[in-house]
């Protein structure tokens, strides 16, 4: 699968998750699986063959990436033709765009200086935010309406604009020099996506507390944000995922926003903070207990880490508190790598400061039955 690079991502997980869910149900037989919080789609791709998904995130760009890979049923020669298309179209038809993707988001090469006009790094050269700009605009024409098709094309937009973007992962904010490789033209390819599935797969795009109630599923997989325990990190500098993945959701929606700071993030989330983004026990713990409190599987399997905010006692403590089993409560661990940006803050020395700082980062998979 090839998807957007993701905090949080499970892509080296996903077999610790599939043995660990299939060793606790032993010879129970489920049918189906709600991935609550599907993000980049990695573990809703990862079960599609298994199990008939439903799968939610409130992120536009989660829902485009899993009706691509979970709903697609046209033959790929057709999209590759779009393609083709879409990589052709000449410097000229930037003429016919409203040129909002290169006036908000590109800076010249400027021997290999990548700040803007306003004295702002920016994410893209300007001849690729030009052609994203082309390409974005003829999409729309393509599909005036949403459907799978054109998530298919969009998920292309998506992969290609990430190889040439000039930051880490989030996108709060820029290289202030281009980075290798991230002046070559942009260009999409064909996602590899299938033609036909095993089980007619549901997506959803949703606020999590307006869903959670009305998917009934064998099992429920939540993989929430997990906070932090890092006691340098802000109240609200938690996992906020709407500013973090901002770009995508413009790409996605082409509603062209009013945006503001040194990332030109969107203006609408100026001051948002989802409850479970928060790194407040007295916020995270009841809004958890709400959203298993109406969870309708019979079982359940949550993911999160010995960094996050809660620790595995209180993680235990929420679940029963939802109303699952706790005699039933069954955590299985892995150790895993960090990712770059808490590698990044822990070589800057600064940003870090943890009690069990010197502990590996340990994984948790962690099951449960009503």
């Amino acid at each position: 699968m090839k998807t957007i690079p993701y905090m949080g991502s499970k892509r080296k997980l996903l077999p610790f998750l599939k043995d660990s869910m299939l060793e606790y149900l032993g010879d129970t037989e489920i049918q189906s699986f709600f991935d609550a919080f599907a993000g980049s789609g990695r573990v809703s791709h990862h079960f599609r063959n298994r199990y008939k998904i439903v799968a939610n995130d409130r992120q536009s760009y989660t829902k485009v990436i899993l009706e691509a890979y979970l709903q697609n049923t046209t033959e790929l020669q057709y999209y590759q033709y779009l393609i083709d298309g879409l990589n052709a179209l000449p410097d000229a038809y930037w003429a016919s765009t409203d040129g909002w993707y290169a006036n908000t988001y590109s800076a010249p090469e400027n021997n290999g200086c990548s700040i803007g006009a306003d004295g702002n790094p920016k994410p893209w050269v300007d001849y690729n935010a030009r052609k994203i700009d082309c390409i974005r605009h003829k999409i729309d024409e393509i599909f005036p309406e949403d459907c799978v098709e054109k998530s298919v094309l969009l998920l292309s937009l998506m992969l290609g604009v990430s190889k040439i973007s000039n930051w880490m992962g989030h996108q709060t904010g820029y290289f202030k020099d281009w980075k290798k490789g991230k002046l070559r033209p942009v260009r999409l390819e064909l996602p590899p996506i299938e033609t036909s599935h095993k089980f007619q797969h549901v997506i959803h795009c949703e606020d999590m507390y307006d869903i959670i109630d009305k998917v009934e599923t064998d099992i429920t997989y939540i993989d929430p944000p997990y906070g932090t325990n890092n006691k340098k990190v802000s109240r609200t500098g938690g996992c906020r995922y709407d500013s973090f993945y901002h770009l995508w959701n413009n790409l996605v929606r082409n509603d062209k926003p009013e945006v503001s700071g040194r990332a030109n993030r969107r203006s609408d989330l100026e001051g948002y903070c989802g409850d479970l983004e928060y790194n407040d026990k007295s916020i995270v713990i009841p809004s958890f207990e709400r959203i298993l409190s109406m969870v309708q599987s019979p079982y359940l399997m949550f993911s999160y880490s010995n960094k996050g905010l809660l620790t595995l006692g209180e993680l235990e403590d929420v679940i029963t508190a939802g109303g699952f089993n706790r005699s039933s409560i069954v955590t299985y661990k892995k150790l895993h790598s960090k990712n770059s940006q808490t590698k990044a803050g822990r070589t800057k020395g600064h940003c870090i400061d943890r009690v069990n700082e010197k502990e590996p980062l340990t994984e948790y998979a962690i099951l449960a039955r009503r």
